[in-house]
């Protein structure tokens, strides 16, 4: 193990896997996860902000979270930064209820790399007039440009799911602008030749476009973390904007991924596998053994949005905090 130099700054780190309890209730194998389960038993339990990765960061350093555009910080993450206005267009299927519209898939589409190029190419024929272009990254992602600013607001789709859409349609005073490409992209998508045939391979049918996430980016700022380690691309260019080195998440932490002194921050979401539920209980065990060999000072766990789990290398000596089962944390029945 290196030897820790000197220093009066603490080395804190952490662990944000906002649905890590959740996936752990859906989770039907009969699995102890045994170190996050000691890691959970030794902790202090405090409340934290809700709000996933970006808001958790944008927090921390007192940038507003509204002018924030999470499409703008996507391709800054990705290296690929923009003057130009920018928002997501996400694929979204809407089914008529009898006196409403509701979201009922969003962006979860299986395209292959010539389906999304074919569909961003007919955009861009039709759209052409209204001076916005559309740009397609694999898988599914697709990115609207305007050449001047939008002033609007939009939540991001997967968060109304099932809603009313009438009560979270965009508003400012660019709405009726973008209502304009919202009920365009209908009428497109429903004459589209590569959409037809998409729906032809039995795949799923998308009907509209979802316009959000929209705006440029922030000055820069003073992120309150030196390292962010994470693989969704805007929290990556949230902290590249912040000026904090940032890495992809790493398949297993050792000391030499936190040889600066500061506070670092992993963010870890879609734990939709076993693999990647056994790959937090390996990080559980890894800060475990950083925290007892103090190449960290403090560890916090955020395993589910409002509550966080504390420790330091004194907590690993309360022996009378005996280790409980996981499902008593997470309320399994």
């Amino acid at each position: 193990m290196p030897k820790r130099t000197k220093s009066t700054q603490k080395k804190c780190l952490t662990l944000y896997i906002p649905d890590l309890f959740s996936a752990l209730r859906r989770e039907t194998a009969d699995l102890t996860y045994q170190h996050l389960a000691q890691l959970l038993s030794k902790a202090h339990i405090q409340p934290c902000l809700t709000g996933d990765g970006l808001t958790f960061l944008s927090s921390q350093c007192a940038v507003s979270e509204h002018k924030l555009s999470r499409a703008a910080l996507a391709l800054h993450g990705a290296g690929k930064a923009t003057d130009s206005w920018v928002c997501y267009a996400t694929p979204v299927q809407m089914q008529a209820n009898r006196d409403h519209l509701t979201i009922v898939q969003a962006s979860d589409f299986d395209f292959d790399e010539g389906e999304g190029a074919a569909m961003c190419a007919e955009f861009n024929a039709h759209f052409s007039a209204d001076k916005i272009h559309f740009v397609y990254h694999h898988p599914g992602l697709f990115f609207c440009f305007s050449h001047k600013s939008v002033d609007v607001a939009a939540c991001s789709p997967k968060d109304i799911i099932g809603h009313n859409l009438a009560n979270h349609m965009p508003s400012g005073k660019g709405e009726m602008q973008v209502r304009q490409w919202f009920n365009e992209s209908q009428m497109l998508l429903h004459h589209s030749l590569s959409n037809r045939q998409r729906m032809i391979n039995g795949k799923a049918e998308i009907n509209s476009l979802w316009f959000w996430g929209g705006g440029g980016l922030p000055e820069k700022f003073t992120l309150a973390y030196v390292q962010v380690f994470t693989n969704i691309s805007e929290v990556a260019g949230f902290a590249r904007l912040g000026r904090a080195r940032f890495d992809s998440l790493p398949s297993n932490l050792n000391a030499e991924h936190f040889t600066r002194d500061g506070n670092h921050f992993i963010y870890y979401e879609a734990l939709e596998t076993p693999e990647a539920l056994s790959l937090s209980d390996s990080y559980a065990s890894r800060c475990l053994s950083l925290l007892k060999n103090k190449t960290i000072d403090e560890f916090r766990l955020i395993p589910e949005y409002g509550k966080q789990f504390i420790l330091t290398s004194r907590s690993l000596n309360k022996f009378w905090k005996a280790t409980k089962p996981i499902d008593s944390f997470i309320c399994k029945p």
